[in-house]
């Protein structure tokens, strides 16, 4: 799947920033859902980890070259029960940044977060095509015995 962990890898801090035109310097027009590969334009996705729903936002990556659009927050809803009431509030909101990577059967889509304080770094493998739910992934985060590892294979919200 991938090779070297995202706690290996270095985070590009201003990978995902908002397109600009050259000529007048101002954000670009808005892309058109096809412009995006396909499930990442704009989407959301979520998995359970260790009884907490961890949730992305925002997930849009252009089909041309791969470059991420956004850093999307990822929230974290603590020890979430499955059909639990739908306006529950975040326990954490985390500012992430992003870099991502093109390969033949899919997207490796690495996330660093700004504030380590509840995970380090995530690796997920997006899909080109349906189903839209991740062929693999890991998520990254400190404890007092070290770094540990949670599989995280989320699938996209309807």
């Amino acid at each position: 799947m991938y090779e070297v962990a995202c706690t290996r890898d270095d985070p590009r801090k201003n990978a995902a920033l908002p397109v600009k035109e050259l000529k007048s310097d101002q954000p670009a027009p808005h892309y058109k859902t096809g412009d995006y590969i396909p499930g990442l334009y704009g989407t959301s996705w979520t998995e359970m980890v260790n009884g907490h729903l961890v949730a992305l936002t925002r997930v849009s990556v252009l089909r041309a070259g791969g470059r991420p659009v956004t850093n999307p927050p990822v929230l974290v809803f603590k020890d979430y029960r499955t059909g639990a009431a739908t306006d529950v509030a975040p326990t954490h909101s985390v500012r992430t940044y992003v870099k991502a990577y093109q390969g033949s059967e899919g997207l490796l889509y690495r996330l660093y977060a700004v504030d380590k304080q509840v995970f380090a770094c995530a690796d997920i493998v997006f899909p080109y095509r349906p189903p839209f739910v991740a062929r693999g992934g890991r998520l990254f985060y400190a404890h007092p015995d070290g770094v540990f590892v949670a599989p995280y294979r989320p699938k996209a919200v309807d």
